[in-house]
């Protein structure tokens, strides 16, 4: 029962946003076209969630095959959470651009591909077909160029974004024709069982080079991962979509730069042959996990310190991947989707709040600051009685449960951001404050459960390297020591001015771009 439940459910919620696509070319009347597109995103969102549950209760997966060779499904846990993470981050992105953008004239054709564009990252998420993710790969960069040219006078900007993910394309398609032709297989699945063909020695011109072929796909594949997440210094095509609408930003950092993270975790087997590659992608993810945090604390543009915010979590996600942290890089994919959905949809909130504070000077209104004064005891105890029913809670939860250090440490992670909130929350009521309290609690325990599901249903046949991530956790502690020790001095304030200016990546590619032109 659970197995034809799940099937048909996931099905269901991949084919419906297609197929509204197709029937919307039939009806003529612009509103009845819209809202076939939005109830057919709700109705893939609501299948998602069936197929969700449907998963948790049967254990083993699915392998679907329509067409011989070209459309080949995997359907199993991994697969489910992603699609309805997808399903549900973009049916309220489709629904808060159908308000956002209400008088656009652009709005149907933007809302079209939006819907464009979550059917095909979903199709990538279930594919087992080499052929079929490259295609998928593709489509998502042809389709973010055409959103990002939308609007007047984004001609340059879309141009910058084609050309990034050209790139990553490019680099994603050697990899996908060395694996076919070495492997003699276009299933994902069967990779493991042919990984072996790729130990022998690259040669070029006749000429043996010092790495293997397996050594070769892993750095094709990484590169064109790393561009694809946007991670530094290849984030200028991040960037260059702040010319889009908000919808296309919150959907963009919420779903497709986490889209390297769902190709690291299906071509792991091939990934894992080369500890090199593998230690090359983990430090460039953490350089990018560092320069993307330091640039993002010196803007003051809301959305620019968003995509820094993001260049930073992507760095940190690719970490978790090169560290065979597949579970812990999943957990971290659906957390951050979520939370930076909400932050680019209520940042146009933010600004407009920030500027009514300042219009009004609320720091100087003594009624608030006496508020804020007196509710500090309120707050203390507030937050001692969540302690209180914490810890608790996660001594049974550590003592049931087996959850890997790298997931627990994401976990951790997760539960910091939602407490350091919680001082927010001091000019509100005690009721609401410990309902908060609660609520990011319970939160964080359902998170735990999810990541220890992610850790038996995904990690079995994984071959991590275990000392990256803490190294890595090791070098971020020691640059954030170093950069609380030097507030306030020279070296402090030179490097703000580095971090504000980006540490001149935009100059640099802008100088050499004219070189190019002069030569």
């Amino acid at each position: 029962m659970e197995k034809t439940v799940f099937m048909f459910s996931e099905v269901i919620a991949l084919a419906t946003p297609a197929l509204a696509l197709l029937v919307r070319n039939l009806i003529t009347n612009e509103a009845a076209k819209l809202r076939t597109l939005l109830f057919a995103q709700l109705a893939a969102f609501t299948f998602a969630t069936f197929g969700f549950f449907a998963v948790c209760a049967y254990s083993a997966d699915l392998q679907l095959t329509l067409f011989t060779n070209v459309l080949d499904f995997r359907l199993d846990f991994f697969a489910a959470c992603l699609l309805w993470v997808i399903a549900f981050i973009s049916s309220v992105i489709l629904f808060y651009t159908e308000r956002y953008m209400v008088g656009d004239s652009l709005r149907l054709r933007f809302i079209e591909h939006l819907v464009a564009l979550s059917s095909v990252s979903s199709l990538l998420v279930v594919s087992d077909n080499l052929i079929l993710s490259l295609f998928c790969w593709h489509v998502i960069s042809i389709i973010l160029w055409r959103l990002v040219a939308m609007r007047k006078g984004s001609a340059k900007a879309a141009q910058l974004v084609l050309n990034h993910h050209l790139v990553s394309d490019l680099l994603l398609a050697l990899a996908v024709v060395i694996l076919v032709s070495c492997c003699h297989t276009t299933k994902i699945s069967h990779l493991a069982a042919n990984v072996s063909s790729l130990s022998h020695q690259v040669e070029l011109f006749g000429l043996g080079m010092p790495l293997h072929v397996g050594a070769a796909v892993g750095l094709l594949l990484v590169l064109s991962m790393s561009i694809k997440s946007a991670l530094f210094p290849f984030h200028r095509w991040l960037l260059a979509t702040l010319e889009a609408p908000t919808p296309l930003s919150g959907l963009l950092h919420a779903g497709v730069v986490n889209v390297s993270a769902i190709l690291a975790a299906r071509l792991w087997p091939v990934l894992q042959e080369s500890t090199s590659v593998l230690t090359f992608w983990g430090v460039l993810a953490a350089v990018s996990a560092v320069a993307g945090t330091l640039i993002m604390s010196a803007q003051s543009d809301v959305k620019r310190k968003l995509v820094f915010s993001t260049v930073g979590q992507m760095g940190f996600m690719c970490l978790q991947c090169a560290s065979g942290a597949i579970p812990a890089a999943m957990f971290h994919l659906i957390a951050h989707g979520l939370f930076k959905c909400h932050m680019f949809l209520q940042s146009g909130s933010a600004v407009s709040e920030g500027l009514l504070k300042k219009r009004w000077d609320y720091s100087n209104d003594s009624a608030i600051g006496h508020e804020i004064v007196s509710a500090k005891p309120r707050l203390q105890l507030a937050l001692a009685a969540l302690l209180l029913v914490a810890l608790p809670l996660g001594l049974w939860l550590w003592r049931e449960h087996s959850i890997t250090g790298e997931t627990a440490l994401s976990v951790l992670i997760a539960a910091a951001a939602i407490c350091t909130s919680l001082p927010a929350l001091k000019r509100v009521s005690f009721v609401l404050l410990f309902a908060s309290g609660l609520a990011g609690i319970l939160l964080v325990f359902s998170s735990d459960l999810l990541a220890h599901l992610f850790d038996l249903r995904i990690a079995l046949e994984l071959n991590d390297q275990n000392w990256l991530l803490p190294f890595a956790i090791v070098v971020f502690a020691l640059v954030g020591l170093t950069r609380y020790l030097v507030r306030g001095s020279a070296v402090g304030r030179a490097l703000y001015v580095h971090a504000l200016n980006g540490f001149y990546v935009e100059q640099i590619a802008l100088r050499l771009k004219t070189s190019k032109e002069t030569i």
